[in-house]
């Protein structure tokens, strides 16, 4: 026998999911995470990583994080945008 209110809850959360689904990510800003460096044990760019985001999440500016991989082969440069 199940839970008592389960089978609302799944609905709810299948509801919302169905939502959020339809939405789009919305950063306008891009932190970029030097990987390399970090492999190589640089901890000047950890530390500044850390601390941009630290202060970009306490100003509650939303950003999404890229590395070297996706600024060389996915990003695409368009009128200011990435």
């Amino acid at each position: 026998m199940g839970e008592k209110g389960f089978p609302e809850l799944l609905t709810y959360v299948r509801r919302l999911s169905y939502l959020l689904s339809m939405g789009r990510p919305d950063a306008s800003v891009a932190l970029f995470l030097p990987s390399s460096s970090l492999w190589l044990g640089n901890d000047a760019s950890d530390t500044a990583f850390v601390s941009t985001e630290r202060l970009l999440s306490e100003h509650q500016i939303d950003f999404d994080i890229v590395d070297e991989e996706r600024v060389g082969a996915r990003l695409e440069a368009a009128q200011g945008q990435l």
